[in-house]
């Protein structure tokens, strides 16, 4: 601007005159339209050029529009030139955005609930133009939270008070897939989904309460119920083994028995046998001893049969026959005294009568 304004002036030399007070000298300066000219379009060139360029953040798109319009082009991050004056570029944000809303609905049986829905999203960038043609940057008002209402308000009708609390993942699930599939359609994209705690009436939270105590309590009566049992069992399986243990023992202690009685039934046995062999053995020494002595006594009888038999023989070459008839007579009538024999006979008896017993 100050170069269009001095720049339109030119020095005409030193002329000199007298103002109006007459005194005083004065330069003299002339306009000159050509640098007048020149000066606008240097103007209008850098703001042309100010306007055709321009730079995307990291994390935006920039949405053209020529004349206002939107056009299907979408520019990147980084510089970016377009046509001064026809085209314009709006930039639009595609960086993940977190969003609370809270949320009330009805339960399948009619119980009112709250809860509080927080959610990561980010813009589609493959979408902006579109987003920003029918919502500019009013999206999250028009769209998000009303599908978030919507969503919640869907699925919690298809789920009891109880199943809301006790289905928590299932019931978040659903809920990420509803509002998913419905943001998706104007060009925003669900990373993520959260629910903090549903809360309800105060009636219906004192009984669901209730009812947790009572559960607690049977399942405690029921672990109680399971530890009774459990020690009767062990207490029988205590018993049970102690009847084995001893059963064990009797059986042992009646093995022991019939071994010992086996092995002094074996013992008096061997005993028998031994004794028994032993008086067979003693017999069997008797009997030989006997026959031994029965032997010597025949020897004996025999030696002194020979010895008598040499005795009579020696007696027989000895003795005259008077002195036998003499012994005779004497043996066969020990009282006589005296006994007359003819003279030149032998004794009156034969010798088959001396053979004989009186």
């Amino acid at each position: 601007i100050l170069f269009i304004i001095f720049g339109s002036f030119k020095k005409t030399g030193p002329a000199w005159f007298e103002d109006a007070e007459g005194g005083g000298d004065k330069l003299a300066i002339s306009f000159r339209p050509t640098g007048l000219l020149v000066g606008i379009l240097f103007l209008v060139a850098s703001i042309g050029v100010a306007l055709a360029t321009g730079q995307v953040p990291a994390g935006e798109r920039g949405v053209v529009l020529k004349f206002g319009a939107v056009t299907d082009k979408t520019l990147g991050e980084g510089i970016y030139l377009v046509a001064p004056f026809v085209n314009s570029v709006e930039r639009m944000s595609v960086q993940t955005v977190k969003q609370e809303e809270p949320a009330s609905a009805a339960s399948k049986d009619l119980q009112t609930v709250q809860t509080t829905v927080a959610l990561n999203f980010h813009l589609n960038p493959e979408r902006v133009n579109d987003v920003y043609q029918t919502l500019r940057r009013d999206y999250v008002s028009r769209i998000i939270q009303p599908a978030i209402q919507e969503s919640v308000k869907a699925v919690t009708a298809t789920f009891d008070a109880e199943e809301l609390i006790t289905k928590r993942p299932q019931v978040k699930s659903e809920i990420e897939e509803v509002l998913s599939s419905r943001l998706a359609i104007n060009g925003i994209s669900l990373d993520t989904l959260s629910l903090t705690n549903f809360e309800f009436s105060g009636a219906f939270a004192a009984s669901i309460e209730a009812k947790q105590v009572a559960a607690q309590d049977a399942i405690r009566a029921e672990n109680l119920l399971i530890q009774i049992r459990v020690e009767a069992e062990q207490n029988e399986a205590q018993a049970a083994g102690d009847k084995l243990a001893a059963i064990e023992r009797a059986e042992g202690t009646k093995q022991s028995n019939i071994l010992n009685s086996e092995g002094l039934k074996e013992s008096a046995i061997l005993e028998a046998e031994g004794q028994a062999q032993a008086r067979v053995i003693r017999a069997n020494a008797e009997a030989e001893a006997r026959v031994i002595q029965a032997i010597a006594e025949a020897k004996a009888i025999l030696e002194v049969a020979d010895a008598t038999a040499d005795g009579n023989a020696l007696l027989d070459a000895t003795l005259s026959k008077q002195v036998i008839d003499f012994s005779l007579v004497e043996n066969l009538a020990p009282s006589i005294r005296t006994v007359v024999i003819p003279s030149g006979q032998d004794l009156i008896l034969s010798d088959a009568l001396l053979g004989s017993n009186p």
